[in-house]
């Protein structure tokens, strides 16, 4: 018998572990001129401001960031900004997202630059009662072979 209550118990706190893992709820998230830099070959700068991943959800909550900067130089550099992100399990629900003044930048030779603001992306992607402001966010990648691709408030 202790045996079986020792096993009920491991099996709900295990399930009770998965269910929230990468949640964020009920959370104000503010970020005032954050910055992040990566310079020399190959190199790489993520900067991830309200990011869930794996079993993802963002519930309830504001996120904002204000003159958040993200650059990355030097061939094959990449940078990655993420602000308001729920990945993999996705949702976004009853959430603000607010990115003023945002920028990222990856400079040289084959560079990528890849800014998403407000993105549920994932096998339950949703975004729902969700508000994505974005104002004045820059995305640029300079260089021979260089991308940048911006995505805000995007489903995928």
């Amino acid at each position: 018998m202790k045996q079986l209550r020792m096993t009920a118990l491991v099996l709900a706190l295990g399930l009770t572990s998965t269910a929230f893992a990468g949640e964020i709820r009920d959370s104000t998230i503010t970020s005032n001129g954050s910055s992040n830099d990566a310079s020399a070959l190959n190199s790489s700068a993520l900067q991830r401001i309200g990011f869930v991943e794996r079993g993802g959800q963002i519930g309830t909550s504001a996120i904002v960031s204000n003159n958040s900067a993200n650059r990355a130089s030097g061939s094959n550099s990449e940078a990655l900004q993420d602000i308001g992100v729920a990945a993999d399990g996705a949702k976004l629900l009853n959430v603000t997202v607010r990115a003023n003044d945002s920028i990222n930048v990856a400079a040289g030779f084959s560079s990528t630059a890849k800014q998403e603001i407000g993105k549920a992306v994932g096998t339950g992607n949703e975004l729902r009662n969700v508000t994505v402001l974005a104002d004045t966010a820059q995305n640029r990648a300079g260089g021979t072979l260089s991308t940048a691709e911006q995505k805000i408030g995007v489903v995928e």
